[in-house]
């Protein structure tokens, strides 16, 4: 099954950049934990407390090793990158893409949620 996990990131250091959360979505199965293949968005809202019709935008970012899908534990990053929690994680129930939208459902702890992005502007909005 496919994973998604959201991650929060914060400064190690004073006014380094403004704290977020990254979410990653596998769309397809990746056993190389160091393989940097799992797409990216940076988002400032927690993505799995969505309600139906909220919606929050993202930011595509550079995408992240598969490592971070299995994150368990707060971790420092190397080279003052600052530092990740990780806050949840989910399995993709379906993944359907039509042109420039692509729709998640996520199982999130036992809750489903129904996510469109739309990829041409990366506005992020809950379904269901």
């Amino acid at each position: 099954m496919l994973r998604t996990a959201l991650i929060y990131h914060f400064p190690s250091i004073p006014n380094q950049f403004e704290p977020h959360f990254d979410w990653l979505v596998e769309l397809k199965p990746e056993l190389n934990l160091d393989s940097p293949t799992i797409i990216t968005w940076r988002v400032f809202t927690r993505i799995d407390l969505l309600n139906q019709g909220e919606k929050c935008l993202g930011e595509l970012i550079k995408p992240h090793r598969a490592y971070y899908l299995e994150l368990n534990k707060t971790q420092f990053l190397s080279k003052n990158r600052g530092i990740v929690k990780p806050i949840i994680k989910g399995n993709l129930v379906s993944i359907n893409q039509i042109n420039q939208q692509l729709n998640l459902k996520i199982n999130w702890l036992n809750t489903e949620q129904l996510l469109n992005i739309n990829l041409e502007n990366n506005l992020i909005i809950c379904l269901k």
